[in-house]
This record gives C-alpha cells, structure tokens and sequence, in this order.
C-alpha cells in the first residue's frame, strides 16, 4: 500500500439509516474512460420497515425519491408474482375459503341436531363473512419504497445468466398410445396381451404371501422377448429462478475509498436481513434489489446497457465477507481496518421468468 494509506484517519462507523439518500460507489474512476462499466444495485425496503419509514421522512417531498419509485413502480407492476399490495384480498379471500371449509365440515353435526336447513345456510354465510372480513382487517398491505441509497461497484471479470426450466419424466403406458395418435388395428389386436400380461404381473405377488414365491411377469416377458412400451414423456413443471453471482476484491487507496467500502458491505448486509415487528412477533421480509448494468455513452455519461440482460427484483440470498482475501491479514496503522476486502454476493431473481418476458429484454 501507499504511504498515505497507511496514515488514514477512523472513520465513522457506516450508518445504513442516516445514509439513504448516499450513492456508495467503488472504485473512485468508475464511470470513467478506465472503468466505463459498472454495475447498479437499487434497493427496495417494504413499507413498513424501519429504514423505509425513515427514509420517507427524510426526504418528504423530494422529487429524486419520486422519480425513482415511478422508474421501480413502472416495472414493479409488470413482474409475475404475488404482491404485497394484495395482501388484504388475499387475506379476506383465504379466510373466507377457511370458514367455509370449516363450517361444511361441521355442518354434518349441525344437522344431526336438528337444525333446519336454511339455518344452516345462513350461519355458513355469516361464518365465511365473518372470517373473510376479519382476515382483511388484521393483515396489513406492504409495498416497497425505492430507497435513495444505492450502490454502484465495478463489473467483474464476466457476466453470466443461467436458465433452466424443470421438466419431469413420467410413463404414460397405454394411454401414450391414444395420445400419439397412432392407434390402428394393429394396436387393437395387441390390446388382449397386454391386458393379460399386466393381470398376470399384478396376480404374481399373490404367493409371495403365502410363503412361495415366483415372477410370472418376468417369465413372460423373458419367454416372450417383449417388455411393456412405457410410452415415456417428458412432462413441462416450471422454470428455475435465475441466480446472479459478483465476486469483488476491494483494496482501498485512501479514506474516501475505504469508508465507501465499509459502507457498500454493510448495506448489503443490512438488507439481506429481516426486521422485527413492533410487537416482535413477526419478521419483516428483508430488501429487494434491482440490479442493472450501465456503461459509458459516446457523450461520456452513464446509462443502461441495453446488451446486456434486464434483472428483475432480487433477493440477497448469500454474502461473504472476507477480511484479507489473500491470505494475508493486514490493517492500517492506527486504524485497525483491513486494507483488503473480499465480497461474495449471491442474488435470487423472484420473479418467474416467461416468453414475453423474455421478449422484454430479460
């Protein structure tokens, strides 16, 4: 390191909530001809959490805030998932389900005492309001607020994007036959075997009972030189959710530089976990993220890469913080802070990506 590094004064501990309207970038040049691309992590805090509510009074009335949320919103609403702006519907709808499951159930008992049928009926009703109304009333919708405070970092040596979709192998045995759409007479004249075959299979379990034993399938089949036709297919479940990965190494050249990376670590950190409740009975989902990469325009200003990928919302599922990622563990002299840092991140996309999607640049 530099002489001067090794003079730097304490910095002030980094104070994730006091800092929301700070952009915490790194390395010094980035968005320069010799860092031209990096890369941008937004945050999303839900609404009722602590840094979000704090945010929104700092910075009441701020047209910087409000730009931002309408950039976040216009895409927010587009992504296919469940929303916490619903959470009332879905309460009230999943409470009334539950009564009226409940009441149906009971209802068996409420007859055998007599009860008339339209009074049945109207105390099921009652329930289900009952219960649906209550549901909506105790839960409380969430949005999220795009908080000021973003981080900038360098784009790491590649950029990688994993698809994957699950399908799943499943035996269709003779109904492959209909579906293929080649049943003929000759099919037809096969089917008395192949039912008889399978009567056999099933029967020859029957003296394994009773003490014997013998595979009478087997021996029709190794006698016949013919095995049932599986008829396999491969069946569509659902797509995997993508994962992105950044891998940094952050060597600080001075003050400025190490307090950003002091700050960019604990605000990935900070936002990976949940909060408490007031009543601490509940954990607050923890931050999203939005992730975009942006590179140096011919006019020498930054703006999105329209080549790369678009990322939908993501959660901070994995960070690694390694002090001395070299091995070697060295702090600046009357400091004590690591003059090197190693950061592992891993983001998980929550949105299920689809064609149209696809179509939209993701």
């Amino acid at each position: 390191m530099a002489a001067e590094a090794t003079q730097l004064t304490t910095p002030g501990k980094p104070s994730t909530l006091s800092a929301g309207s700070a952009t915490h970038s790194y390395p010094q040049e980035l968005g320069s001809v010799s860092q031209p691309n990096a890369v941008q992590f937004f945050i999303q805090a839900r609404s009722t959490s602590k840094v979000a509510t704090e945010a929104r009074s700092a910075n009441a009335g701020s047209s910087k805030m409000k730009e931002q949320q309408d950039n976040f919103d216009k895409d927010y609403t587009k992504e296919n998932r469940v929303k916490g702006e619903e959470a009332k519907i879905a309460a009230g709808g999943a409470g009334a389900l539950a009564g009226l499951i409940g009441v149906t159930a009971a209802s068996s008992k409420i007859f055998s005492a007599d009860a008339s049928a339209l009074g049945v009926g109207l105390m099921s009703a009652g329930a289900v309001a009952a219960t649906g109304a209550l549901a909506a009333t105790l839960t409380t919708n969430t949005s999220l607020v795009r908080l000021l405070a973003n981080i900038q970092l360098y784009v790491p040596a590649s950029i990688m994007t994993s698809y994957s979709a699950n399908w799943e192998e499943a035996e269709l045995g003779i109904a492959g036959v209909l579906g293929s759409g080649r049943m003929n007479i000759a099919d037809l004249m096969e089917l008395p075997e192949y039912v008889a075959r399978g009567a056999i299979g099933a029967a020859a379990n029957l003296p394994k009972e009773i003490g014997g034993s013998g595979d009478f399938a087997s021996l029709i089949e190794g006698t016949s030189k013919k095995v049932n036709n599986p008829y396999k297919e491969q069946l569509f479940k659902s797509m995997g959710f993508r994962k992105f990965s950044f891998n940094y190494a952050f060597a600080p050249r001075n003050e400025k530089e190490l307090s950003e990376v002091q700050a960019i670590i604990s605000l990935f950190k900070y936002h990976m976990h949940p909060e408490k409740s007031k009543g601490e009975l509940f954990l607050v989902y923890p931050s999203e993220f939005s992730i975009e990469f942006w590179s140096l325009n011919s006019s020498g200003t930054m703006e999105r890469n329209p080549q790369l990928p678009r990322v939908s919302s993501c959660v901070l599922t994995s960070a690694k913080v390694t002090y001395g990622p070299d091995g070697n563990f060295n702090t600046f002299i009357d400091n004590g802070a690591a003059t090197e840092y190693g950061l592992e991140l891993q983001f998980t996309e929550l949105e299920t990506m689809t064609a149209d999607r696809i179509d939209e640049g993701f």
